[in-house]
């Protein structure tokens, strides 16, 4: 970054640091003042309304309860006709009742309900139905000796109508008359709520919002406000709490509840919402107010910035265009030096650096040209003493694996020797003397096959003498190889319970091998292989020419070595996939294992030479 730019924002951060710094106090300060005064507006106002509420359906209630005491004990004993005035009287006298009903103890109407008042002051008129709705809805059952009047649920007995609650008051709990009257009677009035209702609708506007739930929490008015949540503020019922949670278009809501509480009866539940954004006015506009003056403050720091900022961006803009001069391999440039201060020591230096670094190049030139063709030197004369030390690094390998390998076949030919001539002589002898009992063909097959042992002992004797060339060996074809190791390895696989498929090439093969070192060498691979396969495992061997090479593919369908004891055994006999292996090397070809999805797969590489005619 530029200096002067630096320099400009660093006066641009001194100054509007402390504005920030105090206008983000003054923010949270107004919020939070903001937040708990309207909070605290909403508590009041709850608690306010519930207490109205609460006040307004106790002194109604009052009003019905009087009416048991001025007719104690005598409206059981009445006419039909003068119960039916007693309700008259009682829906006349209380004017939030829309419905007046006699019920007994079963719940049923002793005479009709009443429900309009001709010639008084026109109220809501009622019906058959709001009569049958209010007896059902009636809390007769608490109704006793000790507790004389009930208070029931609130409900809208109207779809858009104001809401009602229904009231019990134990009028007479005798038994029944001489005449057969019921001596248990209770008084059931519906009590509107639309004065209440429209004291709360006075304080509902589209920035404010009002509800009144019932037990349960259903809002039984002002649910349809558009800051009312039912299914959030339900859970909220018959409780003091303060909450806030998200519309659907996006805003926040604030509110309060409050429960109106009627001693061991009904509990319901004023809740009062606003929506955040008014909770938040004023520190909206400490906002903007702030926003505005930094603002105004960035645009002044940037402007006394960049004049601060040219008194130093020249000089220093000259020293840069020499330094670049410098760097470039152009030595000795020097800067002006008039004026005073840091700038003018720090051009001095600069040009006394500039006239130095042009003495010392030359000196540097010629001590590099000595050095590279030192280094030229003495990089190939390491090259060259790598090149001998990894040649004798990989002798020293070979020797010694052979050397281990052919300690092995020396011992293993000189214990087999002896008792190979023996079992040779004895076998000869019989033969000679054409001992009775004896089968001559018998005789001629364990002379063959140990003769056949003795050629192997010569083979690993061979082996083991590293003077023998074992490529002038002679020449084999692969299909007469691979059918004497089948006949030699058939029977350890069948005891194994590994099936060997074994496939001969249609034409013949021909290979630089000793005959019975190609036996020796493909029966050396499948007795390893065996060694570590379990049963019901499928060893397939096939050979095909590729190249001008034969390739011999030993492959598995199954993995080798996955139980333990066969993992042992394939490690027991893994020297012998190494000596095949150094067999192909020094015949010209290769062993490798190839990597599968499923199972093993080694390859065998010799290369095709021509039979002579």
């Amino acid at each position: 970054m530029r200096l002067w730019l630096r320099l400009t924002l660093a006066m641009a951060v001194v100054s509007l640091l402390p504005l920030i710094f105090t206008g983000a106090l003054s923010l949270r300060a107004a919020t939070q003042t903001a937040e708990s005064t309207i909070q605290e507006n909403q508590q009041i106002s709850a608690r306010l309304q519930s207490e109205l509420v609460r006040v307004w359906v106790n002194s109604q209630v009052e009003a019905l309860k009087g009416w048991r005491e001025v007719y104690a004990g005598r409206v059981q004993t009445l006419e039909p006709r003068l119960q039916s005035g007693f309700l008259q009287a009682v829906y006349r006298a209380t004017e939030p009742v829309l419905v007046a009903a006699l019920v007994d103890r079963d719940g049923a109407m002793v005479v009709d309900p009443v429900y309009s008042n001709p010639g008084q002051s026109p109220r809501s008129a009622g019906s058959d139905q709001r009569a049958e709705l209010l007896v059902n809805l009636a809390p007769l059952r608490e109704l006793d000796g000790d507790r004389p009047f009930a208070l029931g649920e609130l409900y809208v007995p109207e779809p858009g109508g104001p809401p009602s609650v229904p009231v019990s008051v134990l009028i007479a709990d005798g038994p029944p008359g001489r005449d057969g009257r019921t001596g248990w009677l209770a008084l059931v009035a519906e009590l509107s709520l639309e004065e209440v209702a429209e004291s709360l609708g006075q304080l509902v506007g589209e920035q404010r919002g009002m509800a009144l739930l019932d037990g349960s929490g259903v809002p039984r008015f002002g649910g349809e406000h558009p800051l009312i949540r039912p299914d959030l503020i339900r859970p909220l019922a018959g409780n003091v709490s303060t909450f806030t949670y998200d519309l659907a278009d996006g805003r926040d809501v604030h509110g309060e509840t409050a429960p109106v509480a009627f001693g061991e009866g009904s509990i319901w539940t004023v809740v009062v919402v606003q929506p955040a954004s008014i909770v938040f006015a004023s520190a909206e506009s400490i906002r903007r107010t702030l926003q505005g003056t930094v603002a105004f403050s960035f645009v002044l720091a940037i402007g006394l910035g960049l004049s601060l900022a040219q008194t130093v961006a020249a000089p220093l803009a000259q020293l840069r265009d020499s330094v670049l001069q410098v760097a470039s391999g152009r030595l000795g440039q020097q800067v002006p030096t008039g004026g005073g201060g840091e700038l003018t020591e720090l051009a001095r230096a600069f040009n006394h650096m500039s006239t130095q670094l042009a003495h010392v190049q030359s000196e540097v030139e010629e001590k590099q040209g000595r050095i590279e063709a030192f280094n030229r030197e003495l990089q190939d004369r390491v090259d060259e003493r790598t090149a001998e030390l990894r040649e004798a690094q990989g002798e020293l390998v070979r020797s010694g694996q052979l050397a281990a390998v052919a300690e092995v076949g020396a011992g293993l030919a000189h214990e087999l020797n002896n008792p190979l001539a023996g079992i040779l002589g004895l076998t000869q002898v019989l033969r000679a003397r054409n001992a009775e009992g004896l089968d001559a063909s018998l005789l001629a097959d364990l002379e063959s096959q140990a003769q056949r042992c003795r050629e192997v002992v010569e083979a690993m004797q061979r082996f083991a003498d590293a003077d023998v060339d074992l490529s002038s060996a002679g020449v084999v074809d692969l299909r007469v190889v691979l059918s004497e190791v089948e006949a030699l390895v058939s029977g350890p696989f069948r005891q194994r319970g590994v099936d060997l498929h074994l496939s001969r090439p249609e034409r013949a093969i021909t290979v630089g091998l000793d005959p019975v070192q190609g036996v020796r060498l493909l029966a050396q691979i499948l007795q390893t292989l065996r060694a570590g396969l379990s049963e019901g495992t499928t060893l397939s061997v096939s050979a095909r020419l590729q190249d001008d090479v034969a390739r011999v593919s030993f492959v598995t369908d199954r993995e080798a070595g996955v139980s333990l004891s066969r993992a042992d055994d394939q490690r027991a006999a893994g020297l012998g996939l190494w000596v095949a292996r150094q067999l192909a090397v020094r015949h010209g070809g290769a062993l490798d294992e190839e990597h599968t999805d499923v199972g093993s797969s080694w390859v065998l590489e010799l290369p095709v030479v021509e039979r002579e005619a």
